[in-house]
């Protein structure tokens, strides 16, 4: 929230609400739901559309449909294409709704095809190629009144110029088509006439220079060919390390542009209101807390980043065990109980006694809340113990039951 209710960052509106006004809870489940379908949307298009409709309320008119087709995160690009392709009288509808929506005012022809090509992939089937190449001409030429003479030449030409990407910038063909080649294939195309020789030679500088790719396919291709290229030479942990430098990119690249819209923030005092949140994040922090506890070295890991861990550990548990969270509460104490090294044979060092020192203080302040998390508390009591009998020479419960064993 923003000092005052006002403006933070320029673009970003901080609001004060009540639990009357904002029901957070109907929020999360409401964006769980759309998540489900569009999960179910990847893997089949027209079954996800279904769940959406049934279940999160997706309006049944190819307008709605198409919308959300363009505004929601996390779809395939792949599932868009074939959907939109399909032959179906409403899918067609979507189509023409999701096209129209597109704005190919004032852009050149290659401007317009990249921005139409970069909302999805092209599915394999030429019927659905061929159905959304023809609206995309329909489209472009509405738009852009006189530069060809029927919606039919750009339609060709748009054929022409995938062909010509293909050709230009595939590596399994050897004989690449030439600028005048080019230009002699697509003589005729403008209702009988030809197109300005120079529109057509630019046209095929564009294209040859500059290659249509979809963003994802480039992040796709890029790190097949890292992998690909440097395992002979590169360790595992190299290659880790450039998989994480991509996601971490990746990330930062998703902030900026959530920087750039407009964002509505809730206050509230409502408890209740940490669970989903919570429940949204706790795998991503116990992972990345794991990964510090797992490092090969003491010395690689400052103390202040030990304890900060050690502070998340104790707050997980505490807000799990609050909120009756047992699954959750139960993974955080099993991995602490871990982090120990008791039951292991491991030399111990200073994180795994930190981590020691922290569940006996959970075992303290939330007792009467752990549960079944209890069964990793004792036993990692009784490890040391044992422990600690074994280094003073003290006689142990094996020891003193079971004599004859020990002498043997």
């Amino acid at each position: 929230q923003s000092p005052g209710g006002g403006e933070a960052g320029g673009e970003v509106t901080a609001v004060v609400a009540s639990r009357e006004s904002v029901d957070f809870e109907a929020m999360f489940h409401r964006k769980h739901e759309v998540h489900e379908g569009v999960i179910k949307f990847n893997m089949k298009p027209k079954r996800g559309i279904r769940y959406l409709r049934e279940v999160c309320g997706l309006e049944d008119t190819p307008q709605a449909v198409a919308r959300f087709l363009r505004e929601t995160d996390g779809l395939d690009k792949r599932a868009v294409g074939d959907y939109l392709g399909e032959g179906e009288d409403f899918c067609k509808q979507v189509l023409y709704a999701y096209v129209d929506s597109i704005d190919f005012a004032n852009l050149t022809f290659d401007q317009a095809l990249r921005r139409f090509l970069t909302h999805f992939w092209l599915p394999g089937e030429a019927q659905k190629i061929d159905r959304m190449m023809e609206k995309f001409a329909e489209r472009y030429c509405s738009q852009n009144e006189g530069v060809f003479a029927n919606a039919d030449t750009a339609y060709v030409l748009a054929y022409s110029l995938i062909m010509l990407n293909t050709d230009a910038h595939s590596s399994q063909i050897k004989k690449k088509m030439t600028q005048q080649e080019f230009v002699n294939m697509n003589r005729g195309i403008n209702d009988s006439g030809d197109l300005p020789t120079p529109f057509l030679e630019s046209l095929y500088q564009a294209i040859t220079t500059n290659e249509i790719k979809i963003k994802e396919m480039m992040e796709h291709e890029r790190r097949a060919a890292a992998a690909s290229s440097d395992a002979a030479r590169t360790s595992r942990s190299k290659l880790f390390n450039l998989e994480s430098a991509i996601m971490v990119k990746e990330s930062q690249e998703l902030f900026k542009a959530k920087a750039r819209k407009r964002a509505v923030y809730h206050s509230s005092r409502n408890v209740e209101h940490a669970r989903p949140m919570f429940e949204a994040c706790w795998c991503a922090l116990l992972a990345s807390w794991s990964t510090i506890m797992e490092e090969r070295y003491d010395d690689d890991v400052p103390v202040e980043l030990v304890a900060l861990v050690m502070r998340g550990f104790a707050n997980a548990v505490h807000i799990a065990a609050e909120f009756g969270m047992a699954t959750e509460r139960d993974a955080f104490v099993t991995m602490l109980a871990k982090y120990t090294y008791l039951d292991s044979g491991k030399t111990m060092g200073g994180r795994n006694i930190e981590a020691f020192k922290t569940i006996l203080s959970l075992a303290l302040t939330d007792g009467d809340h752990l549960g079944g998390a209890w069964a990793q508390v004792l036993k990692c009591l009784s490890e040391f113990q044992r422990l600690h009998m074994i280094g003073t020479g003290a006689k142990t419960d094996a020891s003193i039951f079971f004599p004859a064993a020990r002498a043997a």
